[in-house]
């Protein structure tokens, strides 16, 4: 769902998005979706803390990077919508 579906105001909505809107409503979802792999794989490592202190450490660094760009993608699609 778009930033402009979640919109309480009456906006016109395009049956035809351009193709670089689909291309980052796509890319939110991959990201997102490759987020919840992330989390679920640092649930599983938490079994055995202080065992492998680089790999949670990596893994948390690639979330907070993940994290970051799902941001500015939905950044990306808040403005989008305000210029429709």
């Amino acid at each position: 769902m778009s930033v402009c579906e979640n919109n309480n105001s009456v906006q016109p909505q395009h049956h035809h998005q351009p193709a670089q809107q689909q291309q980052q409503q796509q890319s939110t979802q991959s990201i997102a979706d490759y987020l919840a792999q992330l989390l679920k794989d640092r649930k599983q490592l938490a079994a055995f803390p202080n065992v492998f202190n680089h790999v949670e450490r990596l893994l948390d660094e690639v979330m907070l990077m993940y994290m970051g760009m799902e941001l500015r993608f939905e950044f990306r699609e808040e403005l989008a919508c305000r210029n429709v």
